[in-house]
């Protein structure tokens, strides 16, 4: 296994973690939401969008050796606003 980077590397706002990403994603919205089902929610989906043989553990990219994507662009795919949706947060 190789790590293909960390969270903070490709989050534009430096969030250390999926949590805090969704705590920060969710601004005003972050009161009375379930932080934990709404970032485990946002980590299945980053893991999805991520190419075969490359998963998010805990807040490492790790994979196999030779993995070629845009961690960026797979990361970006992920639509938060309709995981939000579903725990009944629309902005």
């Amino acid at each position: 296994m190789v790590s293909y980077g960390t969270w903070r590397e490709q989050d534009p706002d430096r969030a250390a973690t999926v949590e805090e990403s969704v705590v920060a994603l969710l601004g005003d919205y972050v009161l009375g939401s379930n932080i934990p089902a709404i970032a485990a929610a946002y980590r299945a989906a980053v893991n999805n969008a991520l190419p075969n043989g490359v998963v998010l553990a805990w807040n490492e990219f790790l994979g196999a050796p030779g993995v070629t994507f845009d961690l960026r662009a797979a990361v970006a795919r992920v639509d938060f606003w309709a995981i939000a949706k579903r725990y009944g947060i629309e902005p």
